[in-house]
């Protein structure tokens, strides 16, 4: 019936529980683990065969930076940060024209297209301005680096 598929299968204090009776005729048993103890040998053996540890600080190429002009890297990273500072205030610019001047247009697609414009618009010129913002301060690192004297020889001697 479908009224006995709608009650519960199981109910607390309805009857004691059975349980299974332990047979007396246990024979031997089967060993515990052969099969995990096989396995763990096949993995071991599969391991030994690919290189797992990670590349050593000796195998990373050494780069000497001492033939690098400190006032041309400092300069150029000033120049990068104004070019970022002038991304920026592009970037800025878009975003407030196109949250003056919405789209208006009652069809549709155009919607969706000017709404996916204006989101690669500022998307791509945020990107160029963090591009070039980092690039200016990792310019200016370097030009400090070089001025101070710290990088004349990456081999640590």
């Amino acid at each position: 019936d479908v009224i006995d598929e709608l009650l519960p299968r199981f109910r607390r204090g309805a009857a004691e529980p059975v349980v299974a009776a332990e047979p007396d005729d246990a024979g031997p048993a089967a060993e515990v683990g052969t099969i995990n103890d096989k396995l763990l040998a096949e993995i071991e053996a599969a391991k030994s065969q690919y290189r797992i540890e990670a590349p050593q600080e000796e195998e990373r190429e050494l780069v000497d930076v001492s033939d690098v002009n400190p006032v041309q890297s400092v300069l150029s990273g000033f120049a990068a940060l104004a070019a970022a500072y002038v991304f920026w205030l592009g970037v800025s610019f878009a975003a407030e024209s196109f949250a003056e001047h919405p789209v208006t247009s009652e069809f549709y697609p155009i919607q969706r297209i000017s709404t996916i414009m204006r989101t690669v618009v500022l998307g791509l010129g945020t990107l160029l301005t963090g591009l070039t913002a980092f690039a200016g301060v990792g310019l200016l690192a370097l030009g400090g680096k070089v001025g101070l004297g710290l990088g004349g020889d990456e081999a640590g001697e």
